[in-house]
């Protein structure tokens, strides 16, 4: 695809930094649940350095799904079969002049972040790329950056928002859009479904499945399983977490394996906005 690289990585083998993919028996459970991913493409990955898995370890706090390529026909490759989710792509500057203007208009390139020893020289090349979201030499500059738009995503992502994304923490009745009244689908999944006690109990292992190497969010489900009654169900789905991104992406999607999962939950959902529409 890339051929103005193939006669200089002809003879390289593509490399997924292990730390990525470190036990492919709990990522065999694991499966894309945003409504995004980061692809990130470096010649110069050094899976001994401490500093790469703490910076993968950072990013994962945002965003689960991260795929690490060496070689840029690979990575381009595998951007190109992307369908259903947004990409943020970080991409070594050595890089950037060959591959940006080929993948710049793709639909599903949401963001795309330069790493660069000497940032300062190269800020000006930036202007002529919308998407480009600047030169960076630390991960830490874009984790605030990385979550923002990662916000925006969601927000942009589905087109009927059950919660407005400026207003999370204080949802307004007329603008908590009753999705779930107008879908006969997810009328037929969550309302003529029985939950059991154990409905709950298979949701928050799926979460860990998922999840499983992500210490902030296994966090977030722990308090869920202890606290889940003692707040209602509107606070959960629009607390500042992955529920919210997988809830809408499922929907986006029509993932059914998700919406079962989460059913219980949703059937909470759409209970408690029916109950405050009869207010």
């Amino acid at each position: 695809m890339l051929n103005d690289f193939n006669s200089t990585n002809a003879n390289k083998k593509s490399y997924i930094n292990p730390e990525i993919q470190a036990n492919e028996r709990c990522r065999s459970k694991s499966r894309i649940v945003q409504n995004f991913i980061i692809i990130w493409l470096d010649p110069n990955v050094d899976e001994f350095n401490v500093n790469f898995p703490n910076s993968i370890a950072r990013l994962r706090n945002i965003m689960s799904w991260i795929k690490v390529f060496t070689l840029p026909d690979d990575c381009v490759d595998y951007l190109t079969d992307v369908t259903d989710e947004n990409v943020f792509l970080f991409v070594e500057n050595s890089f950037r002049k060959q591959l940006v203007p080929l993948i710049h208009e793709l639909p599903q390139l949401f963001s795309i972040f330069v790493f660069c020893n000497d940032d300062d020289k190269q800020q000006t090349w930036t202007k002529e790329w919308t998407k480009v979201n600047g030169i960076f030499t630390q991960v830490e500059q874009i984790c605030s950056l990385l979550k923002h738009n990662a916000k925006r995503c969601d927000h942009n992502t589905i087109p009927i928002s059950i919660v407005p994304l400026d207003d999370l923490s204080k949802p307004n009745l007329n603008e908590l859009e009753p999705l779930f009244m107008y879908s006969q689908i997810l009328k037929e999944i969550l309302l003529e479904r029985a939950y059991d006690e154990h409905a709950e109990e298979e949701l928050v292992q799926f979460w860990r499945d998922q999840y499983y190497d992500n210490a902030s969010v296994l966090k977030i489900v722990d308090e869920f399983e202890q606290d889940y009654h003692r707040h209602t169900p509107i606070w959960w789905y629009t607390r500042d977490c992955f529920i919210y991104s997988m809830i809408n992406r499922a929907l986006r999607t029509m993932d059914t394996e998700i919406i079962i999962k989460m059913g219980f939950f949703l059937l909470d959902v759409h209970q408690q906005i029916e109950e405050l529409h009869r207010q």
